[in-house]
């Protein structure tokens, strides 16, 4: 359970971040909590069981803990569908038929359920930067290999950012519009994303979202996607932050 530095997320926050994995020993959590204050950890993200809640001595001894649920899902692409069937309004996007802005609002609505945008330690301007971040990083090939659009009018109404593993690929990121919404646009970007997938010779997408988040849920389970695992997460806030982002 030693906490390990998040290069990335320490950076971008502009004081130390960890993670640690809890596999609900009380001990371990006190043990893992202890050695992230001797590297001067102020932020450490807890991966524990589905049903575990923060212990009362974690609770009297931290600044706040922000608690929610992951939910990992994943689909079978035995069947995968044509890609063909989408092009009229679905498309690869560039930098020739999409800009930047646009990907990094769409970016913000897909992290509006997120863990960042959810604690209330964390700044909305900040989660709000984080996932303009993660939006761009996707539509520059950093994070994802393919990223397509639904277009209207000329306007790009929803994206999703896609990256191929192996025997698998992954959903990096998916938003539609909240105007744009319950006329099937996610159900054909997923529709997309598993094609490449499936060219690419993955077998199955996998994809994760937040427990809280409803609507995203829907939209899986309506795709045929099913829940392989289910956990806690915790933000352990061992200090006050001192924000000195890169946003």
């Amino acid at each position: 359970m030693t906490p390990v530095v998040l290069k990335w997320d320490s950076d971008f926050f502009g004081f130390p971040v960890a993670r640690t994995d809890w596999s609900g020993n009380l001990s371990e959590i006190a043990e893992a909590i202890a050695d992230a204050r001797k590297i001067d950890v102020t932020l450490l993200y807890v991966f524990a069981p589905p049903n575990a809640a923060p212990p009362a001595s974690i609770l009297n001894n931290v600044i706040s803990v922000f608690t929610c649920q992951r939910v990992e899902l994943e689909k079978g692409l035995t069947d995968a569908p044509n890609l063909r069937e989408e092009r009229e309004s679905i498309v690869a996007l560039t930098e020739i038929n999409c800009n930047v802005e646009e990907i990094s609002e769409l970016g913000v609505i897909a992290g509006s359920h997120s863990r960042f945008m959810c604690d209330p330690m964390i700044p909305q301007s900040i989660g709000r930067q984080l996932f303009r971040i993660w939006a761009e990083n996707s539509f520059r090939g950093i994070l994802a290999d393919v990223n397509y659009g639904y277009f209207k009018n000329r306007r790009i109404m929803g994206f999703i950012s896609v990256r191929a593993q192996k025997d698998h690929g992954r959903i990096v990121l998916v938003a539609v519009r909240p105007e744009a919404r319950r006329h099937g646009i996610g159900s054909r970007l997923l529709r997309v994303a598993e094609s490449y997938v499936a060219k690419s010779g993955g077998v199955k997408i996998i994809t994760a979202t937040q427990g809280h988040n409803d609507m995203a849920l829907r939209l899986y389970h309506s795709a045929g996607y099913k829940e392989v695992t289910r956990s806690q997460v915790w933000h352990v806030w061992l200090k006050p932050p001192s924000w000195n982002t890169m946003a």
